[in-house]
């Protein structure tokens, strides 16, 4: 393995969702798409869509694995637009929005204030292990949703 396979490694072991754009490459390869279709060629990567590429896990390393389609989606969707990003999503049946834990869990606590539907409770209660402290603040501060915060924060 040469060293710029091993540094491409790396850098694809911290990306998220280890999926990275071959645009983003440029400080590791000087002409990424070639070299990603050799790693893929090789079972080290998998092509998720144009210039888009995810890991293989080591255990499927050289076979045909390929993701789930929730899972390739999300690995696509952040690639393109950054971790824990809301994304608003066109797809060829309806545009369909892709949210973090935080905004899910003021969203869900937001339509029911009462806290009285039962579905909601529990995707917040689901959500609520996932969410970071840091970002649900922030997004309470900017939607004006500090009040909404204050109360599922209370019946948590």
């Amino acid at each position: 393995m040469v060293d710029t396979e091993r540094d491409f490694r790396r850098l694809l072991a911290r990306a998220p969702m280890r999926t990275v754009r071959a645009a983003s490459l440029a400080g590791v390869y000087t002409h990424p798409g070639p070299e990603l279709a050799i790693l893929s060629r090789r079972g080290v990567v998998h092509r998720l869509a144009h210039g888009i590429y995810c890991a293989v896990p080591p255990e499927h390393s050289g076979g045909n694995w390929r993701p789930t389609l929730e899972a390739a989606t999300a690995a696509v969707a952040t690639a393109l637009y950054g971790e824990r990003v809301p994304v608003p999503m066109a797809t060829e049946l309806v545009r369909a929005l892709v949210t973090t834990p935080e905004q899910a869990v003021l969203d869900l606590a937001r339509v029911d204030p009462r806290a009285e539907d039962l579905d909601a409770q529990k995707a917040i209660d689901a959500l609520w292990p996932e969410y970071d402290p840091g970002v649900l603040e922030e997004i309470a501060g900017r939607q004006r949703m500090r009040a909404t915060l204050e109360r599922v924060g209370a019946n948590r």
